[in-house]
């Protein structure tokens, strides 16, 4: 049986941590959804509208295509992202947020702003 990289022990204490956060609160909750590196950028990068695999590769240069590909089919497991056929290019796919990941639109524009605010406390990242 093959293992996802996600997959916990079920009796470790991490993975009953986890379990616990989430199930009990709704701040561990959002963060399950928004904690990783690129979940919130593919987000804020879909907010103008559904864009390609290749567009989203384009607008966040620095992760690769792997990690994109994995990082969508989480946001699409977790209902903030959906894929359905382009009308205008038949065959090709174009990634959208769902209601759920619309939803997410205050929060992620207060941690942009934030960013804005306090990014150039620290160090030099390049800017996404």
């Amino acid at each position: 049986m093959e293992r996802c990289a996600r997959t916990r022990k079920q009796t470790s204490t991490t993975y009953r941590n986890e379990t616990w956060i989430v199930g009990q609160c709704p701040f561990g909750y959002t963060l399950r959804l928004l904690g990783q590196r690129w979940r919130p950028v593919i987000l804020w990068k879909l907010r103008d509208g559904a864009a390609h695999f290749a567009q989203l590769a384009r607008a966040i240069p620095l992760v690769t295509e792997k990690m994109l590909a994995q990082e969508l089919k989480v946001l699409e497991r977790d209902g903030l992202v959906r894929r359905r056929p382009d009308a205008d290019r038949p065959g090709r796919i174009a990634y959208e947020r769902t209601e759920l990941g619309l939803s997410l639109d205050p929060i992620l524009q207060q941690m942009f702003a934030w960013g804005e605010r306090h990014g150039d406390q620290g160090d030099d990242l390049p800017r996404l």
